[in-house]
């Protein structure tokens, strides 16, 4: 079930970074594959840790996520809007609104993201506070790690854990 899981997640971002029509890849036949209104047609990067969920930064400066619908890593889902139940494939889906990220990176729990400003915002579960915004609720929306007044420089995620360097 993981290597199929793996293998859409896979067949997905190759067609995506192929630039080909945007598509909704899945187990369904091939007379099933939906087309998505207002995906971009580039993109700049696509982070995917083989977990559930991929996040891709667009040639115009949005993010995207998809994958498996649970609140976090940027697969948010509302089932009173008519979306998947939980565990249910979601996506791709804008995360906000801004048009200014140039990284995106996923982890095994959580997402970050980093702006053209130096800003470091990161989402999904926050157990071990690896959102970095100093507590350890969960948050299905961006929210901006502390900067203790300097810019990021650069950061990586990991399974639970978030780490950067500032300028």
């Amino acid at each position: 079930m993981r290597i199929k899981k793996i293998t859409q997640t896979l067949l997905a971002t190759v067609t995506l970074l192929a630039g080909s029509l945007p598509v909704l890849l899945s187990a369904a036949p091939a007379s099933a594959v939906t087309s998505i209104p207002n995906l971009p047609a580039r993109w700049s990067s696509i982070s995917s840790p083989g977990s559930g969920t991929t996040c891709a930064l667009a040639t115009n400066g949005t993010i995207w996520c998809w994958g498996k619908a649970e609140g976090t890593r940027g697969v948010a889902w509302d089932s009173t809007k008519g979306d998947p139940a939980a565990g249910m494939a979601v996506g791709p889906i804008q995360v906000g609104a801004a048009t200014n990220w140039v990284a995106v990176e996923v982890g095994t729990t959580h997402v970050c993201a980093k702006n053209t400003i130096g800003e470091l915002w990161c989402w999904g579960k926050n157990s071990n506070g690896q959102l970095g915004d100093g507590t350890t609720n969960d948050s299905q929306q961006p929210v901006k790690v502390k900067s203790f007044g300097k810019s990021w420089y650069s950061y990586s995620v990991g399974n639970a854990n978030t780490c950067g360097v500032q300028t």
